[in-house]
């Protein structure tokens, strides 16, 4: 069932949901007039000088929070204003049609002859929507809400302030991250927020192998495996895996994060450890994830 919005001379203009039956009995062209008509009405009003009818204000609450649940904060407590501009934003949208109905009439009144004036938008009749004077309150619409946006400096240093924050916390825990910072020019940008010591392998040189390079102390550091067990709550680094490891209740594993090698997830990647009521957790399959905001 509609609700009404608004009533004029002419017409009583009703509220719909998009995929109400409104005209149920009237061709598929005729509704779609109807709905045109009713989109012209409302986009040629003044949000402004809707929000100060309060009555209107009122029945498009109701409307509101009665069909759409994610507006009930909106309905219930938002500003005049706010609720009717989205009112519009939404009949613009197709989310709601807004119907002209005939109005209703008691005993034998009839309609003037002539139409009355009218201070709503200084036309003699609705239907007729003047497409110059809704291109203007479009510009002016546009033009308040670039005076009103953030400057583009202001939200540059917003960004700056964000990203030197997250690599102040993360710089020199992983040699994936320091790269990811050095080839973002994060580094030279934010000279500040290394203030980390620099990961084991962010002074690394390329070297060539031999036959029998490798020593047995060579093999015991890259057999050096992240910890199954540790202190609940804390973290583990493992930086010849590239790997961290959180430990929760009873210090078993929680959460990995993978910065260095891959199972067909992407780098970096996390994996959850879940209890599957087994002696230990089993760890479950990696997720892709990025640590850049």
């Amino acid at each position: 069932m509609g609700t009404e919005l608004k009533t004029d001379s002419w017409h009583r203009y009703m509220l719909y949901r998009r995929d109400d039956r409104y005209m149920a009995l009237e061709p598929e062209e005729k509704r779609r007039e109807a709905a045109e008509k009713g989109k012209q009405f409302t986009l040629a009003a003044y949000p402004d000088v809707w929000a100060k009818d309060t009555r209107l204000v009122e029945r498009v609450r109701q409307f509101l929070g009665a069909n759409f649940h994610w507006h009930d904060r909106l309905a219930k407590s938002g500003s005049d204003l706010d609720v009717v501009q989205t009112l519009h934003n939404m009949v613009r949208g197709g989310s709601v049609a807004v119907i002209p109905e005939e109005p209703v009439r008691g005993g034998i009144a009839w309609p003037p002859k002539t139409a009355a004036s009218t201070s709503f938008w200084g036309v003699s009749d609705y239907g007729e929507t003047s497409p110059v004077a809704v291109k203007g309150r479009y510009q002016a619409q546009l033009e308040r809400m670039n005076a009103e946006r953030s400057i583009w400096a202001e939200t540059v240093a917003m960004m700056d302030g964000i990203n030197a924050g997250f690599m102040a916390k993360m710089a020199g825990i992983s040699p994936t991250l320091d790269a990811m910072f050095q080839a973002a020019g994060w580094t030279e940008k934010y000279p500040d927020a290394g203030g980390g010591a620099l990961s084991l392998l962010g002074d690394a040189r390329p070297f060539e192998y031999a036959e029998g390079a490798l020593s047995g102390d060579a093999m015991d550091l890259a057999g050096n495996l992240t910890p199954n067990m540790g202190t609940a709550g804390s973290w583990f680094t493992n930086p010849g895996s590239g790997q961290m490891r959180m430990y929760g209740q009873g210090g078993f594993p929680v959460v990995d994060f993978d910065f260095d090698h891959d199972h067909g997830q992407g780098i970096p990647h996390a994996h959850n450890w879940e209890d599957n009521g087994g002696p230990f957790p089993i760890r479950g399959p990696g997720v892709r994830f990025s640590p850049l905001p």
